[in-house]
């Protein structure tokens, strides 16, 4: 929710723009944003949904809602010439500061991994290749950076890290993710297993649900008696209402199993059953056409609520898709489906 409101200020600033200064408009929206900054952070804490990114969101808004507001003021407030340069000079001189100083860094560290790799060279000739007038001013730079003397870089001695700047703007979550977290007790699975690769899952699973039922299942579904040991399986055991994804193989890959719930009995080739202990689950109900919302709510869920959840982390190798085999098709806009995820409480 904060982050909603937080968005909505975006919207509203940039809606500023198209309104003649101080109209009623203009100070309606201006006012609308304003209280949007008082509010979000609040809600924020009130409903426990404080994250990194939503302080980062915060602040990208706020510098939104400042640039937009001087665009519209200034050209209307009378200000006298040499104070509109003097702003102008203290703004440039803060932004070559951050560049000066993002260069000297880099080249501090380049210098380091020159000395690494060209064990040949003496330091004063390095040095003097990276501009530097004397050994005394290099040494004393290179020092004042990295925390050891360049002789005990060459030697070995651990040095401070600086990254190339990257710049990338990602919006991510604003919509609250409905959960419940629910205990299970021990339960064991039995499907059709096939490995598939991360990158393209997304793309073979659904070929892969395809591709059982119309082997396995076409005929048990249009009303006949089962021909084989797998169809009567697939009666047996509801088969079709789990996917289970299991991450214990690696190299980029994990097992996934088409799947229902095992009531015991003969495995038939071709099938494999697999247990889960008892535990908690995060429990995601889900609304919408199979498999594109499943799988947006599943991205969502490993790339939003598990890294930012303040209290609970994944628990386990494995997740399973529920699916409703009773109401409704999997094309519908008002399908049901979900998700369980195993969690435990975090330290």
């Amino acid at each position: 929710m904060a982050n909603i409101i937080t968005g909505f200020r975006v919207l509203i600033s940039i809606a500023l723009l198209f309104c003649p200064v101080f109209s009623p408009a203009f100070y309606m929206f201006y006012l609308i944003a304003g209280l949007s900054d008082m509010i979000d952070g609040t809600v924020a804490r009130k409903m426990n949904t404080v994250t990194e990114f939503g302080a980062r969101f915060d602040t990208a808004a706020d510098f939104v809602f400042l640039v937009v507001c001087l665009i519209k003021l200034l050209p209307v407030i009378s200000m006298p010439a040499w104070l509109c340069i003097w702003i102008v000079m203290i703004a440039l001189i803060k932004i070559i500061n951050i560049i000066s100083g993002y260069i000297v860094q880099r080249k501090l560290v380049a210098v380091h991994s020159v000395m690494n790799k060209e064990t040949e060279d003496k330091v004063i000739d390095i040095a003097l290749r990276y501009c530097y007038e004397t050994p005394e001013s290099f040494s004393k730079a290179f020092s004042r950076f990295h925390g050891v003397t360049p002789t005990q870089a060459r030697e070995g001695a651990d040095v401070r890290t600086f990254l190339p700047l990257s710049i990338k703007v990602q919006v991510q979550g604003g919509i609250q993710m409905e959960y419940k977290v629910t205990t299970m007790f021990q339960f064991k699975v039995i499907g059709f297993q096939k490995e598939f690769d991360y990158e393209t899952a997304y793309q073979e699973i659904p070929k892969f649900w395809d591709e059982i039922c119309e082997k396995y299942a076409a005929n048990v579904y249009a009303g006949n008696e089962p021909a084989n040991l797998q169809e009567k399986a697939i009666i047996d055991h509801c088969i079709g209402e789990y996917g289970v994804c299991i991450d214990d193989i690696g190299g980029g890959k994990f097992r996934y199993l088409v799947a229902g719930k095992y009531s015991g009995g003969d495995v038939p080739d071709g099938m494999v059953v697999y247990e889960f202990p008892r535990g908690d689950w995060a429990v995601f109900d889900c609304i919408g056409p199979i498999p594109e919302s499943l799988q947006s709510l599943n991205t969502r869920i490993f790339k939003e609520w598990l890294p930012g959840n303040p209290d609970y982390e994944l628990c386990g190798n494995a997740n399973v898709e529920w699916y409703d085999c009773v109401n409704g098709e999997k094309t519908d806009k008002d399908y049901h489906s979900a998700i369980w995820i195993p969690v435990k409480k975090k330290a």
